[in-house]
């Protein structure tokens, strides 16, 4: 068990200076995606149609993510050949850059067409930097030994920070905004969040960061890490990406396609939008630490295939009665759907970081996942709106297929009965 006592200093600081990387990630994602309006405005020609605008935006934020999967091999590479310590000050340094950086923009008026290209060179800034950022505790705790009794729930946290991050971005926005429209809030109110956020969460995390302790115990790779993957372990890389882009999606669902589509289908203020959200986001952290928990006592796969059954029947019963049903049921819906990715999400690190051998796991955990989040769940938000507005019901089914197959992948196992839960070596 892990007692706090002054020998387990060196896991405290570092599950802390890993944590707060994931939480500028995700608060850096959830403004993005909360100010989208916002910055379709300002980064774009005053003169230009807000959807195509809106579109635009939407397709910068998607292009940006992807380059992320490079930056995860490039990370991978500094992690598993070099230092742990180095990938992760790099990494936060240019993420306080990027969030900064974009509460400082200047605007489409002030610089013209250069204030959308600097808009996309900051948001590749930020998906590059991010790409260690999800795995690097779970890979790092497992790499050196630590807490191998309670390895599932110290490897959640990463999870539970993400939802975190996201609740600490809704909770801000609906602050700012109350009952006023997004449009109508000065611009220092919506850029101060970036601002800050970059300064203060990034300063901390680089000194935190540059003074962990990141004692190795694994072995050095005798090749070039992803190209050890490739060759190793390339159907494990493709079930891996598989799951995590369902990871992607179903939070790119949440938190950006659910506030859209209660903006423009049931014509709420964004303020009551992300109200909703904020409050049933309380559930994420919280059940992504309990599957944590859980899945040191039972294997990860079963607790996470529970979840995308979860997930499948709330989101069907969410999205397509979207339009008739009371507030409050959106609410408890939307809750069920949360409580099912926080524990999705909290046994996958460790279910990712146990299907790659040691001497190349920063790797292909990196990898893995930000092929999946970038590539299949960064295209989410703009695919969804899209398909919404060709008919209300494509979506539905897309979630719904998605989650099929990934409840397929997690079956598999099961039905061969082998052991899922097993640390290469």
């Amino acid at each position: 068990m892990i007692t706090f006592d002054p020998a387990n200093k060196r896991i405290y600081k570092f599950l802390f200076a890993s944590s707060i990387g994931t939480f500028l990630e995700f608060f850096d994602l959830a403004l993005y995606s909360f100010c989208a309006v916002l910055i379709a405005k300002y980064f774009f020609p005053p003169d230009a149609d807000s959807s195509i605008a809106e579109i635009l935006t939407w397709l910068i934020f998607a292009v940006s993510y992807v380059v992320r999967p490079f930056g995860a091999v490039w990370f991978g590479n500094i992690a598993d050949r070099h230092s742990s310590k180095r990938a992760m000050v790099l990494s936060m340094s240019m993420m306080a850059f990027a969030t900064c950086g974009i509460g400082l923009l200047p605007t489409y008026e002030q610089i013209g067409l250069l204030a959308p290209v600097l808009l996309l060179i900051l948001r590749i800034t930020q998906s590059v930097a991010v790409s260690p950022e999800y795995n690097i505790l779970s890979v790092f705790v497992k790499n050196n030994n630590w807490c191998a009794a309670h390895y599932g729930l110290v490897s959640s946290i990463s999870a539970s920070i993400t939802g975190l991050g996201m609740l600490s971005a809704s909770w801000l926005m609906s602050k700012i905004l109350g009952n006023a429209s997004l449009l109508d809030i000065p611009q220092y109110a919506w850029r101060l969040p970036f601002v800050i956020a970059g300064l203060l969460v990034g300063t901390i995390g680089i000194y935190l960061r540059w003074n962990i302790d990141d004692t190795l115990t694994a072995d050095q790779p005798k090749t070039v890490p992803i190209r050890a993957v490739l060759q190793k372990q390339f159907k494990d890389l493709l079930q891996a990406i598989i799951i995590a882009g369902y990871i992607g999606v179903i939070t790119y669902v949440l938190f950006s396609f659910l506030v859209y589509q209660l903006q423009h289908v049931r014509h709420m203020n964004p303020g009551d939008a992300l109200a909703i959200l904020g409050f049933g986001s309380l559930i994420l952290p919280t059940f992504s630490l309990l599957a944590g928990y859980c899945s040191d006592y039972v294997p990860r796969n079963i607790l996470m295939l529970a979840a995308a059954c979860v997930i499948v029947a709330s989101g069907f019963s969410l999205f397509s009665n979207l339009s008739i049903v009371s507030e409050h049921a959106i609410l408890i819906q939307a809750s069920f759907m949360l409580a099912g990715l926080g524990f999705f999400a909290g046994g996958f690190p460790g279910y990712l970081a146990e299907l790659f051998a040691h001497e190349y796991r920063y790797t292909g955990s990196f990898v893995a996942y930000n092929i999946g989040m970038s590539w299949i769940g960064g295209i989410s938000p703009l695919l969804f709106i899209g398909l919404a507005k060709i008919h209300a019901i494509l979506p539905v089914w897309l979630i719904a297929s998605y989650s099929l197959l990934v409840i397929a992948l997690l079956v598999q196992p099961l039905l061969s009965f082998k052991n899922v839960q097993t640390d290469i070596v």
